[in-house]
């Protein structure tokens, strides 16, 4: 993805990006979308999607995930309390990540299985090579 079209995706008015420092460090980030309610029979003013909440490797382990997330839905609800709020998981989650979000009140909703194309790059970086330098 080109700067430019990571830039137009994050800079959207319905996005807000969260990074959590510790000490001056980076430690995570949670990004939300602030869906509007296109149904007039909703219930909801706005739906809100956690659509990526994570830590940085080095600070999973200390409890911190679920303060984190509860500082998110605390964030959520102060600007839209009545906001239905939801979150994807898939496997390549930390294994206590889905239990955090029930914890945190969630539920399990359905489950999908979406097939998804692993670029040959990021592949063999799983398998310890180097990301090969772009030609462009």
């Amino acid at each position: 993805m080109s700067d430019e079209k990571l830039y137009s995706i994050i800079s959207a008015p319905d996005i807000t990006i969260h990074v959590l420092r510790v000490d001056g460090v980076d430690a995570g980030y949670f990004e939300l979308e602030w869906k509007v309610s296109s149904a007039p029979e909703s219930l909801f003013v706005e739906n809100v999607e956690v659509s990526y909440f994570g830590l940085m490797p080095q600070f999973i382990g200390q409890r911190i995930g679920p303060w984190f997330l509860n500082q998110a839905l605390k964030l959520i609800r102060q600007k839209q309390p009545k906001a239905r709020i939801w979150v994807h998981t898939c496997s390549w989650d930390h294994p206590k990540a889905y239990d955090t979000y029930v914890k945190a009140g969630f539920k399990w909703y359905k489950e999908e299985v979406e097939p998804i194309v692993i670029p040959e790059w990021f592949s063999k970086t799983l398998e310890g090579g180097q990301r090969p330098e772009s030609s462009s």
